[in-house]
This record gives C-alpha cells, structure tokens and sequence, in this order.
C-alpha cells in the first residue's frame, strides 16, 4: 500500500469513529440518522463500520445534519464539535423537540 493509500484508509477509519462519535453524543440511533440521509438503517451502519465508503455528498449531508462544516466534521477535535453542538440554537432546538 503507498503512502497515499495508507493516509486514506486511516483518514476513512478517523472519519466513520467521527460520524458515529457525533451520532451517539447526538442521542440519535442510527435508523434516525438515516432516517434524514433518506437511507436505510442497514446503509448508515455499513457508513459507520466502513464497509461502504462515505462519498462527498454524503459528507456533505452529515455536515448540513449537523450544522457544521465538511472541515468542521472532518478535522475539527470533536471535543470542539460537542461545545459547537451545545450551543447551536437549531440543533439544540432539534434536540428539545425529540424530547
């Protein structure tokens, strides 16, 4: 594997631990995540556990979801990315209505 390839797969691996940490601090299941991608339950799992590669438009949906950046979901310290959250009045208002 070159280089490149190998700093692929580790950025694909970074990307779907990403997408699945945001989703269960979120409080979403993955059936609610698909549920909004337009996407069954089984093809967001497949997202989450690498078995299907996340393209652009689907970065981008996950982005939008959250109210965030394709940067923002793809370098930002999630640790950033939860304070983010908590303050983002639309997704905090997302949040209260599932309550």
């Amino acid at each position: 594997m070159t280089d490149y390839a190998l700093s692929c797969h580790y950025f694909m691996i970074d990307l779907k631990i990403r997408i699945r940490k945001l989703r269960e601090f979120a409080q979403y299941t993955q059936e609610a995540i698909a549920y909004e991608l337009g996407i069954t339950q089984s093809a967001y799992h497949k997202l989450e556990n690498g078995n299907t590669r996340l393209d652009i438009d689907r970065i981008q949906q996950l982005a939008t979801f959250y109210g965030i950046t394709i940067t923002d979901l793809m370098q930002k310290d999630l640790t950033e990315l939860y304070a983010y959250l908590l303050t983002n009045s639309s997704f905090k208002d997302r949040l209260a209505k599932r309550e």
